[in-house]
């Protein structure tokens, strides 16, 4: 994807997942997720999204992943981030919270997006409320960790980028709408 505007004219980027209408070169919606990236590449990315990709891209949601070491079991450290712009159009970290290991509180664990956010304000059709709610359940992200997770463990023991690409393909599925 191209077309971003400022410092990332420039620019190209692919997305791990998005949400864009047809008629649109940017996504309203974007899903950046890292196994290898580290936590300031992914802030790096997405401030890509929400300032380059002003003002279509409204809502960039982090998932970062990375293996708990000392272990005996396979098991994994996962956080999200939900950022979006402020009043000024500066990224700011609306939410965040823990995926793995799971939190005490974690059956509260959602994200709520408005309809305009997923679709992009200007697609929102006649007659829908563009702040309706949709709340992505992180437990629902959890299953298909844990399914994504449990493929790679008897297939793909040590392929992080597999692992990656599974969890990503996996996760996207959380976004039920």
């Amino acid at each position: 994807i191209e077309n971003f505007q400022g410092p990332y004219t420039a620019s190209r980027k692919e997305p791990d997942l998005l949400l864009r209408h047809n008629t649109e070169d940017l996504p309203s919606f974007v899903i950046e997720s890292g196994w290898t990236e580290s936590l300031p590449r992914l802030h790096a990315d997405m401030r890509l999204w929400l300032i380059g990709g002003q003002p279509e891209v409204q809502v960039v949601i982090v998932l970062r992943w990375s293996k708990l070491t000392g272990n005996p079991t396979e098991r994994i450290k996962g956080i999200f981030e939900v950022w979006e712009r402020n009043s000024t159009n500066m990224p700011y970290l609306k939410q965040e919270g823990i995926i793995f290991p799971v939190p005490l509180n974690a059956a509260l664990d959602i994200i709520p997006i408005t309809r305009a956010q997923l679709f992009g304000p200007g697609h929102v059709l006649a007659g829908r409320n563009p702040t309706d709610v949709w709340n992505l359940r992180i437990d629902n992200l959890r299953t298909w960790t844990r399914l994504a997770i449990a493929k790679w463990v008897i297939y793909l023991h040590d392929n992080t980028l597999e692992l990656l690409k599974v969890v990503v393909r996996e996760a996207g599925r959380f976004v039920n709408v």
